[in-house]
């Protein structure tokens, strides 16, 4: 899996774009992180986009770009971007 780097004010606001509801779910907590997730852009039946932060006690949160393929009627994750 790659990892690249890529500028998060145009990612975020390419993504939130073509987001339905424009609103990040929160899809885990505990008492150490929360996990948010966007909603999904679909690019054609067989590629999707979507971004997942997790916040800790750190500064900042960690947050990525990640990109899937639909391969034999299983969705791979392909490729990841951590955006800064």
């Amino acid at each position: 899996m790659n990892i690249k780097s890529i500028d998060q004010k145009k990612l975020i606001r390419t993504a939130l774009k073509y987001s339905i509801d424009k609103t990040f779910k929160l899809i885990e907590s505990d008492q150490y992180k929360q996990i948010y997730l966007s909603p999904i852009y679909f690019k054609n039946k067989d590629e999707a986009y979507f971004i997942y932060i997790i916040k800790t006690n750190l500064k900042k949160p960690y947050s990525y770009f990640q990109q899937v393929h639909k391969m034999d009627d299983k969705w791979v994750l392909s490729d990841y971007y951590i955006i800064n």
